[in-house]
């Protein structure tokens, strides 16, 4: 009988730690595998509440969480469906203590960012500023210290050696900017590289890719965009984008996200937040129609890229 009762208790289990995540009527949850991608199963590792999914706002609290509860990462989103970072945001290991705390901007880091050993030891400070025709954001280390919590880089001067789960890298900190040789590896990407740097600004590189060929960089990161450039692009979706009937007189804003391949096509054009009325469907044809793109580069290798923009429909 006591095993009997133990079987049944067990069944139960999952079912009550479902129902002690579901916060309010408004709210939605979303159950993320280890890579974040959205699974339906039990078998999760981290779950998304979105708060007040169902009513109309500026913006939406996002709150990450571990499959044991616990808060992953915090802050708020212009869109709901997927996240588009604006204002603080705190992100936190698995025991409770900090990660990191960044302010973002036009999706990006800005202004000082600070970062913490799982201990809950400092790891750096940081100080970013943003490029906004590249969408990009760079950053000062302006105090770092290793896993020893010995300072190595004091007032931004020293030497740094950091690593992640997923990547590693070496070399000097002058005036808070990269300096001379900068040697790092990517397990994610299965590659390595070598950089010269000169006051902050990387003069070459070269990357080892997954199959051993050789890659000449002067940029690390090449941001995706349409050959002819955003107005050609946006001249495109002006000529092309017809306006459905149900929504003649209809104003507002559709936020798109898509990838962008390796050989430049598109895939996975979503709409991150609605005009509704058609109008969707239709940015999302004039999106997948668009032929010319440039594909993105990570160290001089081709790589997928993410892509989110905005398309404003006038009345």
């Amino acid at each position: 009988m006591t095993r009997k009762y133990l079987f049944a208790f067990l069944l139960l289990m999952p079912n009550i730690f479902f129902a002690q995540i579901a916060a309010s009527a408004n709210d939605k949850i979303i159950y993320l595998d280890s890579l974040w991608n959205p699974v339906t199963n039990g078998d999760f590792k981290y779950y998304r509440i979105v708060k007040d999914y169902h009513l109309d706002k500026e913006e939406y609290r996002f709150e990450d969480h571990y499959a044991n509860g616990k808060i992953q990462m915090e802050g708020n989103s212009i869109t709901k469906d997927n996240l588009s970072p604006i204002g603080d945001f705190v992100y936190y290991f698995e025991n409770g203590n900090k990660k990191f705390t960044y302010f973002y901007r036009k999706g990006q880091p800005m202004g000082k960012a600070v970062e913490w050993y799982e201990n809950g030891n400092k790891k750096a400070e940081r100080e970013y500023t943003q490029d906004d025709e590249e969408h990009t954001s760079e950053y000062k280390t302006l105090q770092f210290w290793n896993i020893k919590n010995v300072q190595t880089v004091v007032d931004g001067n020293g030497e740094l050696e950091d690593f992640d789960e997923h990547s590693s890298e070496s070399g000097k900190i002058k005036d808070g900017e990269k300096d001379g040789v900068w040697n790092g590896k990517s397990s994610r990407f299965k590659s390595s590289y070598t950089e010269f740097y000169e006051s902050g600004k990387l003069k070459s590189g070269t990357s080892i890719d997954s199959l051993s060929k050789e890659h000449k960089y002067n940029k690390v990161f090449i941001q995706p965009r349409p050959k002819n450039g955003l107005n050609d692009f946006y001249g495109y979706i002006a000529r092309k984008f017809r306006i459905p009937a149900s929504a003649r007189g209809i104003s507002g804003r559709i936020y798109l996200q898509f990838i962008i391949k390796e050989d430049g096509s598109i895939e996975k054009v979503k709409v991150l937040r609605s005009a509704g009325y058609g109008l969707d469907e239709e940015a999302i044809r004039l999106i997948s129609e668009y032929p010319d793109w440039s594909s993105g580069e990570i160290r001089g290798i081709k790589a997928k890229v993410l892509y989110s923009i905005p398309i404003t429909i006038k009345a």
